[in-house]
């Protein structure tokens, strides 16, 4: 018996969520991340807020972040590297490792890029 998808009603899907609600396709599952992870980092104001939310969550954000700022960089995007990095460091050596290598490939230097004036805000 197929599944059927809870928010769009679809049964075609190749891969399915299971929620406490019943099934969600993937597309529908990531759409729901996709919103959530954006309120995440909406509500993220220094790297402390980090204590509430999970790594998974963190990692998530800061590699989309990371995607977006090196073809577009500006003031928030790189607030939010710099917040992951700082509570990575504290919280979480393997991701804190991980960041700083990711950034080390991307040649983003956080205090370099911080000094310079010309970054948009989004």
């Amino acid at each position: 018996m197929a599944n059927k998808c809870i928010k769009c009603g679809t049964n075609k899907s190749v891969t399915w969520y299971y929620t406490s609600g019943g099934y969600l396709c993937e597309n529908c599952y990531e759409e729901n991340k996709t919103n959530r992870l954006i309120d995440i980092k909406n509500s993220i104001k220094d790297a402390a807020d980090w204590e509430t939310y999970s790594a998974t969550d963190m990692s998530e954000i800061f590699w989309r972040e990371l995607a977006y700022y090196v073809k577009h960089p500006n003031k928030k995007s790189l607030a939010l590297l710099r917040t992951c990095t700082l509570w990575a460091s504290h919280d979480n050596h393997a991701l804190s490792n991980s960041f700083h290598n990711a950034l080390r490939w991307a040649k983003i230097d956080l205090f370099v890029e911080r000094a310079r004036t010309d970054l948009p805000e989004e």
